[in-house]
């Protein structure tokens, strides 16, 4: 992507004021600014209910494995069902 200038940026400035009303530019940046911040609050909504899904498909892990899921964190249920998979594991062999 081209470098651009102080000098360069003052004509496409200058451009956009001829062929657009100041009160148009205004309002589509305005827009613009809307549409980013909409994009981003879902993006942040979609990552907040992923984090949730596998928070349950990791607690629903445990309770088939009899492990109690009451007080405990995600991190000591993945621990857990880690401990019980390889006790399990090395009791087949």
């Amino acid at each position: 992507m081209p470098d651009l200038g102080l000098f360069e940026i003052l004509i496409i400035i200058i451009l956009l004021l001829l062929v657009f009303r100041p009160s148009t530019i205004t309002d589509l940046a305005r827009s613009a600014g809307k549409a980013v911040g909409e994009f981003k609050k879902g993006e942040k909504e979609g990552k907040s209910k992923e984090m949730q899904t596998d928070e349950d498909a990791i607690k629903e892990i445990a309770k088939k494995l009899g492990i109690s899921v009451e007080g405990k964190t995600v991190e000591q249920l993945s621990e857990e069902i880690l401990t019980k998979a390889e006790k399990k594991k090395s009791a087949e062999h």
